[in-house]
């Protein structure tokens, strides 16, 4: 299972406010996604079982900010592998 994040809204100030996506446990390392402004976001599944969200703000100016819903999906890769025997 791999943890799939799904937005409902999305609104920070652009190039101010950012939200850092990880494929991780935590927010440590190099961000996958790092999004800002006022376009909804594709869903984002993540590379394995785990998926941080980071959210920074100079709080200067107030914005809607973002919903965010997590599901849980079965790993694409594992349902479409295939064993060919040669």
């Amino acid at each position: 299972m791999r943890p799939l994040l799904t937005f409902s809204s999305f609104a920070t100030e652009g190039d101010w406010d950012f939200v850092y996506i990880y494929s991780a446990v935590d927010a440590t390392g190099t961000a996958t996604e790092t999004l800002h402004g006022s376009e909804l976001p594709d869903p984002i599944l993540a590379s394995g079982a785990a998926l941080a969200v980071q959210y920074v703000s100079d709080g200067s100016v107030v914005a809607d900010d973002f919903v965010g819903t997590f599901t849980c999906v079965a790993d694409p890769c594992a349902e479409e592998a295939v064993l060919v025997d040669s």
